[in-house]
């Protein structure tokens, strides 16, 4: 489920210290960013938070994936997956990734790489090809023309770790 919020409150400075604080806490479990504005008095700060499934459902209308693939979804599930654990990287995909999804979804590991390589195909032959070398450019198989499930796994998990990065400095 992909949430947006917005939050208005009158707050002092040492409030907005600790309301930032919190929304730190918030951020480090569920959020991918949040901003904080104030408005002329200084005293209106609003907060926007985006969920990763938000982002990455936007991420991947960008690329022209269909919506309706079920590697759309279990791509969501593992890069989340890895996001809230990062000993996740140092596993084998196939071997430990691929089967957690899996289970969640009632399924066998081998549907879940099949799915997303399905939705990976799906992309690259009718989706935004502009917007696709753009982002993955070299990242591609020679033969295929278009990346593996762990190559498009590490591109959007930087994207994604950028755009928080991004966040995070403005």
């Amino acid at each position: 489920m992909s949430i947006t919020l917005y939050l208005s409150a009158k707050i002092d400075e040492s409030q907005a210290e600790a309301f930032e604080s919190a929304l730190n806490q918030l951020s480090d479990q569920f959020l991918l960013e949040y901003n904080l504005y104030e408005d002329s008095e200084n005293s209106l700060i609003v907060c926007r938070k985006t969920s990763i499934n938000s982002y990455l459902s936007d991420l991947f209308v960008c690329f022209g994936m269909p919506a309706s693939c079920k590697g759309n979804i279990y791509l969501k599930e593992i890069i989340s997956l890895v996001l809230s654990d990062s000993t996740y990287l140092n596993r084998n995909i196939t071997s430990k990734l691929y089967p957690e999804v899996a289970a969640m979804y009632n399924t066998n590991a081998a549907s879940v790489e099949r799915a997303i390589r399905h939705a990976i195909s799906s992309t690259w032959n009718k989706g935004n090809y502009e917007y696709l070398n753009k982002v993955f450019g070299y990242i591609t198989s020679s033969s295929s023309g278009k990346p593996t499930n762990a190559e498009f796994i590490a591109r959007v998990l930087e994207l994604v770790k950028a755009n928080a990065f991004k966040s995070e400095s403005a």
